[in-house]
This record gives C-alpha cells, structure tokens and sequence, in this order.
C-alpha cells in the first residue's frame, strides 16, 4: 500500500478559481507556492479564510497533478459536498479522514514480524511458508522484507535458497535436516 505524500505548512490562496466555481478541476495559487504541497496525489481542504471550516463552508478535494502553481483537483472527496471555490479561499493539504484510515488499514502495528522455525529433512524439498500479515490487502512483491538463516544439525550456517512471491516463501534447502529461522517484515511506507 503506498500512502499519500505529507509536507508540513502545505497551505496557499486560491489566486485563479476553478470555472465553473462549483465543478471546475483546476486552481492556481499564487507564484512559487505550488511548490509548498506535496507531490500529487493527496487530499487537500479548501474553504473560506477567517471561519471555522465545516461541511457546510468546506470541501475535501484531491490534488491530481501539480503543474507550477497550478492544481488538478478531484471534486467532492471523503464525502464533503461541492462548494463555489473563490478567489482567496485557503487550500491546505492537512490530515482527513483518509490520512488516518490509510495507516489503520495497512495494519496495526504494520511492522510487526511473523516468523518461526522450520526443519527441511531433505535436500531439494521445497517447504513454503504462509506470511500471516494482519489486516493487509494485496501484499505485493516487495512489501515485505525477509531475513532467513540456514543451518546444518551441528549448528553451521548453510545455504538456503528461496523464492518469495507475493502470498507466499518457497525455501530450497541445500542439505538434509537444515533448520531454517525466519522473519518476514511488512515494510511501511
């Protein structure tokens, strides 16, 4: 899963209103302040300066595309209704709903280990272990680190080759009776 990117003080004007006012899809703020946001994408509040911001003065907007100070945006997000973007309203990238949603559903804590110990009795057996992270949808390939340690009954460290896709680790011991410890990580991002 990868999460929107965050820059701290990521607020400017509204210098050029989107047209029409309640639907149009770019806004300009004032020169050399697109550059105080964060790479697209990411959510953003816009509303009117000097007022406590709620549902009814404010709208959740997705920043697409950042082009100078130039702003792609994606109407009506997280739920918040479409609203007349004017000249002056503030627009900052601040924490929503989503911000929060996003961390909870990579996993809680998301880092947390799974691991153990398994003995290969033969050379060539391929034995594949199961990653059990906790609420995660689709681990990709990459997602995960994964340290593992071979060795032989005497207690040598040996060779264990394996294979990691998506779901699953495929180790292909090299010896009879290797005992392989293992972690697989679920990298944050």
């Amino acid at each position: 899963m990868s999460y929107d990117a965050h820059k701290n003080f990521a607020v400017s004007q509204v210098w050029v209103a989107p047209i029409p006012a309640t639907s149009g899809t770019s806004l300009s703020v004032p020169s050399g302040e697109g550059a105080r946001f964060p790479d697209a994408p990411f959510n953003a509040t816009v509303g009117p300066q000097g007022v406590v911001l709620t549902p009814d003065n404010a709208e959740l907007v997705r920043v697409i595309d950042i082009t100078d100070d130039t702003l792609t945006i994606a109407r009506m997000q997280e739920g918040s209704s479409a609203r007349a973007i004017l000249i002056g309203d503030l627009i900052f990238a601040a924490i929503t709903a989503k911000t929060i949603t996003d961390i909870e559903d990579a996993g809680s804590p998301a880092s947390v280990p799974q691991g153990g110990k398994v003995i290969a009795m033969h050379a060539g057996t391929d034995v594949t272990l199961d990653p059990a992270f906790p609420n995660t949808r689709d681990v990709e390939e990459g997602d995960y680190a994964l340290s593992v340690l071979g060795r032989d009954s005497s207690g040598v460290i040996v060779n264990v080759k394996f294979v990691k896709t998506p779901a699953t680790i495929t180790l292909k011991p090299d010896f009879d009776n290797t005992i392989v410890d293992w972690t697989a990580t679920l990298r944050t991002q």
